[in-house]
Order: C-alpha cells, then structure tokens, then sequence
C-alpha cells in the first residue's frame, strides 16, 4: 500500500467525525452528553460548544502521532543496537500509525455518537464501546512488546 494511500485511512475517519459534528451542529440541542458510564449510557451533560473539544482533540492526536510516526526517536524497552535497530524502529512506526488510526476511529465515533445521543437516536454509546476500544489500543501496545522482544532475542541469539 503506498503511503499516500494509507495515510488516506486516518485522515478520512478524523474528517468523518469532525464532519458529521459540523453538519449536525445546528440541530444539536443547547444541553448535550459529554461523559458516559462504564456501560455506554450518558451520565454528564454540558453546553453545546463543550462538544468543540472533540475536534481539536482529534486534530492533536493526529498531528501529534503522525509527527511520532515519522521520527527516529522512540523509547523502547530493549537496547538498541545496529542489528536491530531497523527492525524495531520499523515496528515501532507501524506501532503509531496503528495507534493512530484507532484513536482517530474511536475520537470519530464518539463525535458521531454523541450528536446521535444528543438528537436521541441513540441510547449512547452502547456498552461495547470501552472494551472495544481499550481492548484493540492494549492488543496493539501488547503485540508490540511481543514482536519487539521476539526480534531481541532472536538478534541476540545470532549474536
């Protein structure tokens, strides 16, 4: 997949959800739901402008991985060292883009879900929401620490 190409990804689902939050912001009601329980259900309400958070927030977190996504330094829990330097330094890009896409995916459908809540098409954000959403960020940090310390050893055998 080219890089153009896959980093169309993220950029479409941060645009989605600051776009479905724009287009709906008329019909959004003064009072909205700006924090939901452990089950999905909403339990803070705020002001409408509250919900502007949600973009910037977006837009940092992008801006702010793709920045650690193209960088040399990262800080890992391994010595770095000329036979695996490239390797983990590649794995540990992939980590950010990875990370990324599913923090622009989750920022996304919390914009979406709340002007759905807040229009009462939605009951909130439904109770799969934490643990699909925690579950696939902790899943992705876990894979890397397992790949990471798989290539060390493995490097380190060799050696």
């Amino acid at each position: 997949m080219s890089k153009l190409l896959k980093e169309l990804l993220p950029v479409g689902v941060t645009l989605l959800g600051m776009g479905y939050l724009a287009l709906n912001w008329t019909a959004l009601p003064e009072v909205v739901p700006i924090h939901f329980g452990l089950m999905g259900q909403p339990d803070g309400f705020a002001p409408k402008p509250a919900l502007a958070m949600l973009p910037f927030l977006a837009l940092f977190l992008y801006v702010n991985l793709t920045f650690a996504e193209k960088s040399n330094r990262f800080n890992m829990p391994w010595k770095i060292t000329d036979q695996n330097r490239e390797v983990l330094f590649s794995m540990a890009r992939n980590l950010m883009f990875t990370l990324k896409l599913e923090l622009s995916a989750l920022i996304a459908y919390l914009q979406i879900a709340v002007v759905e809540t807040a229009l009462k098409h939605m009951d909130g954000l439904g109770p799969w929401f934490a643990p699909v959403f925690l579950g696939s960020i902790f899943i992705t940090i876990g894979l890397f620490f397992v790949q990471g310390t798989r290539v060390v050893r493995e490097q380190e055998q060799l050696s």
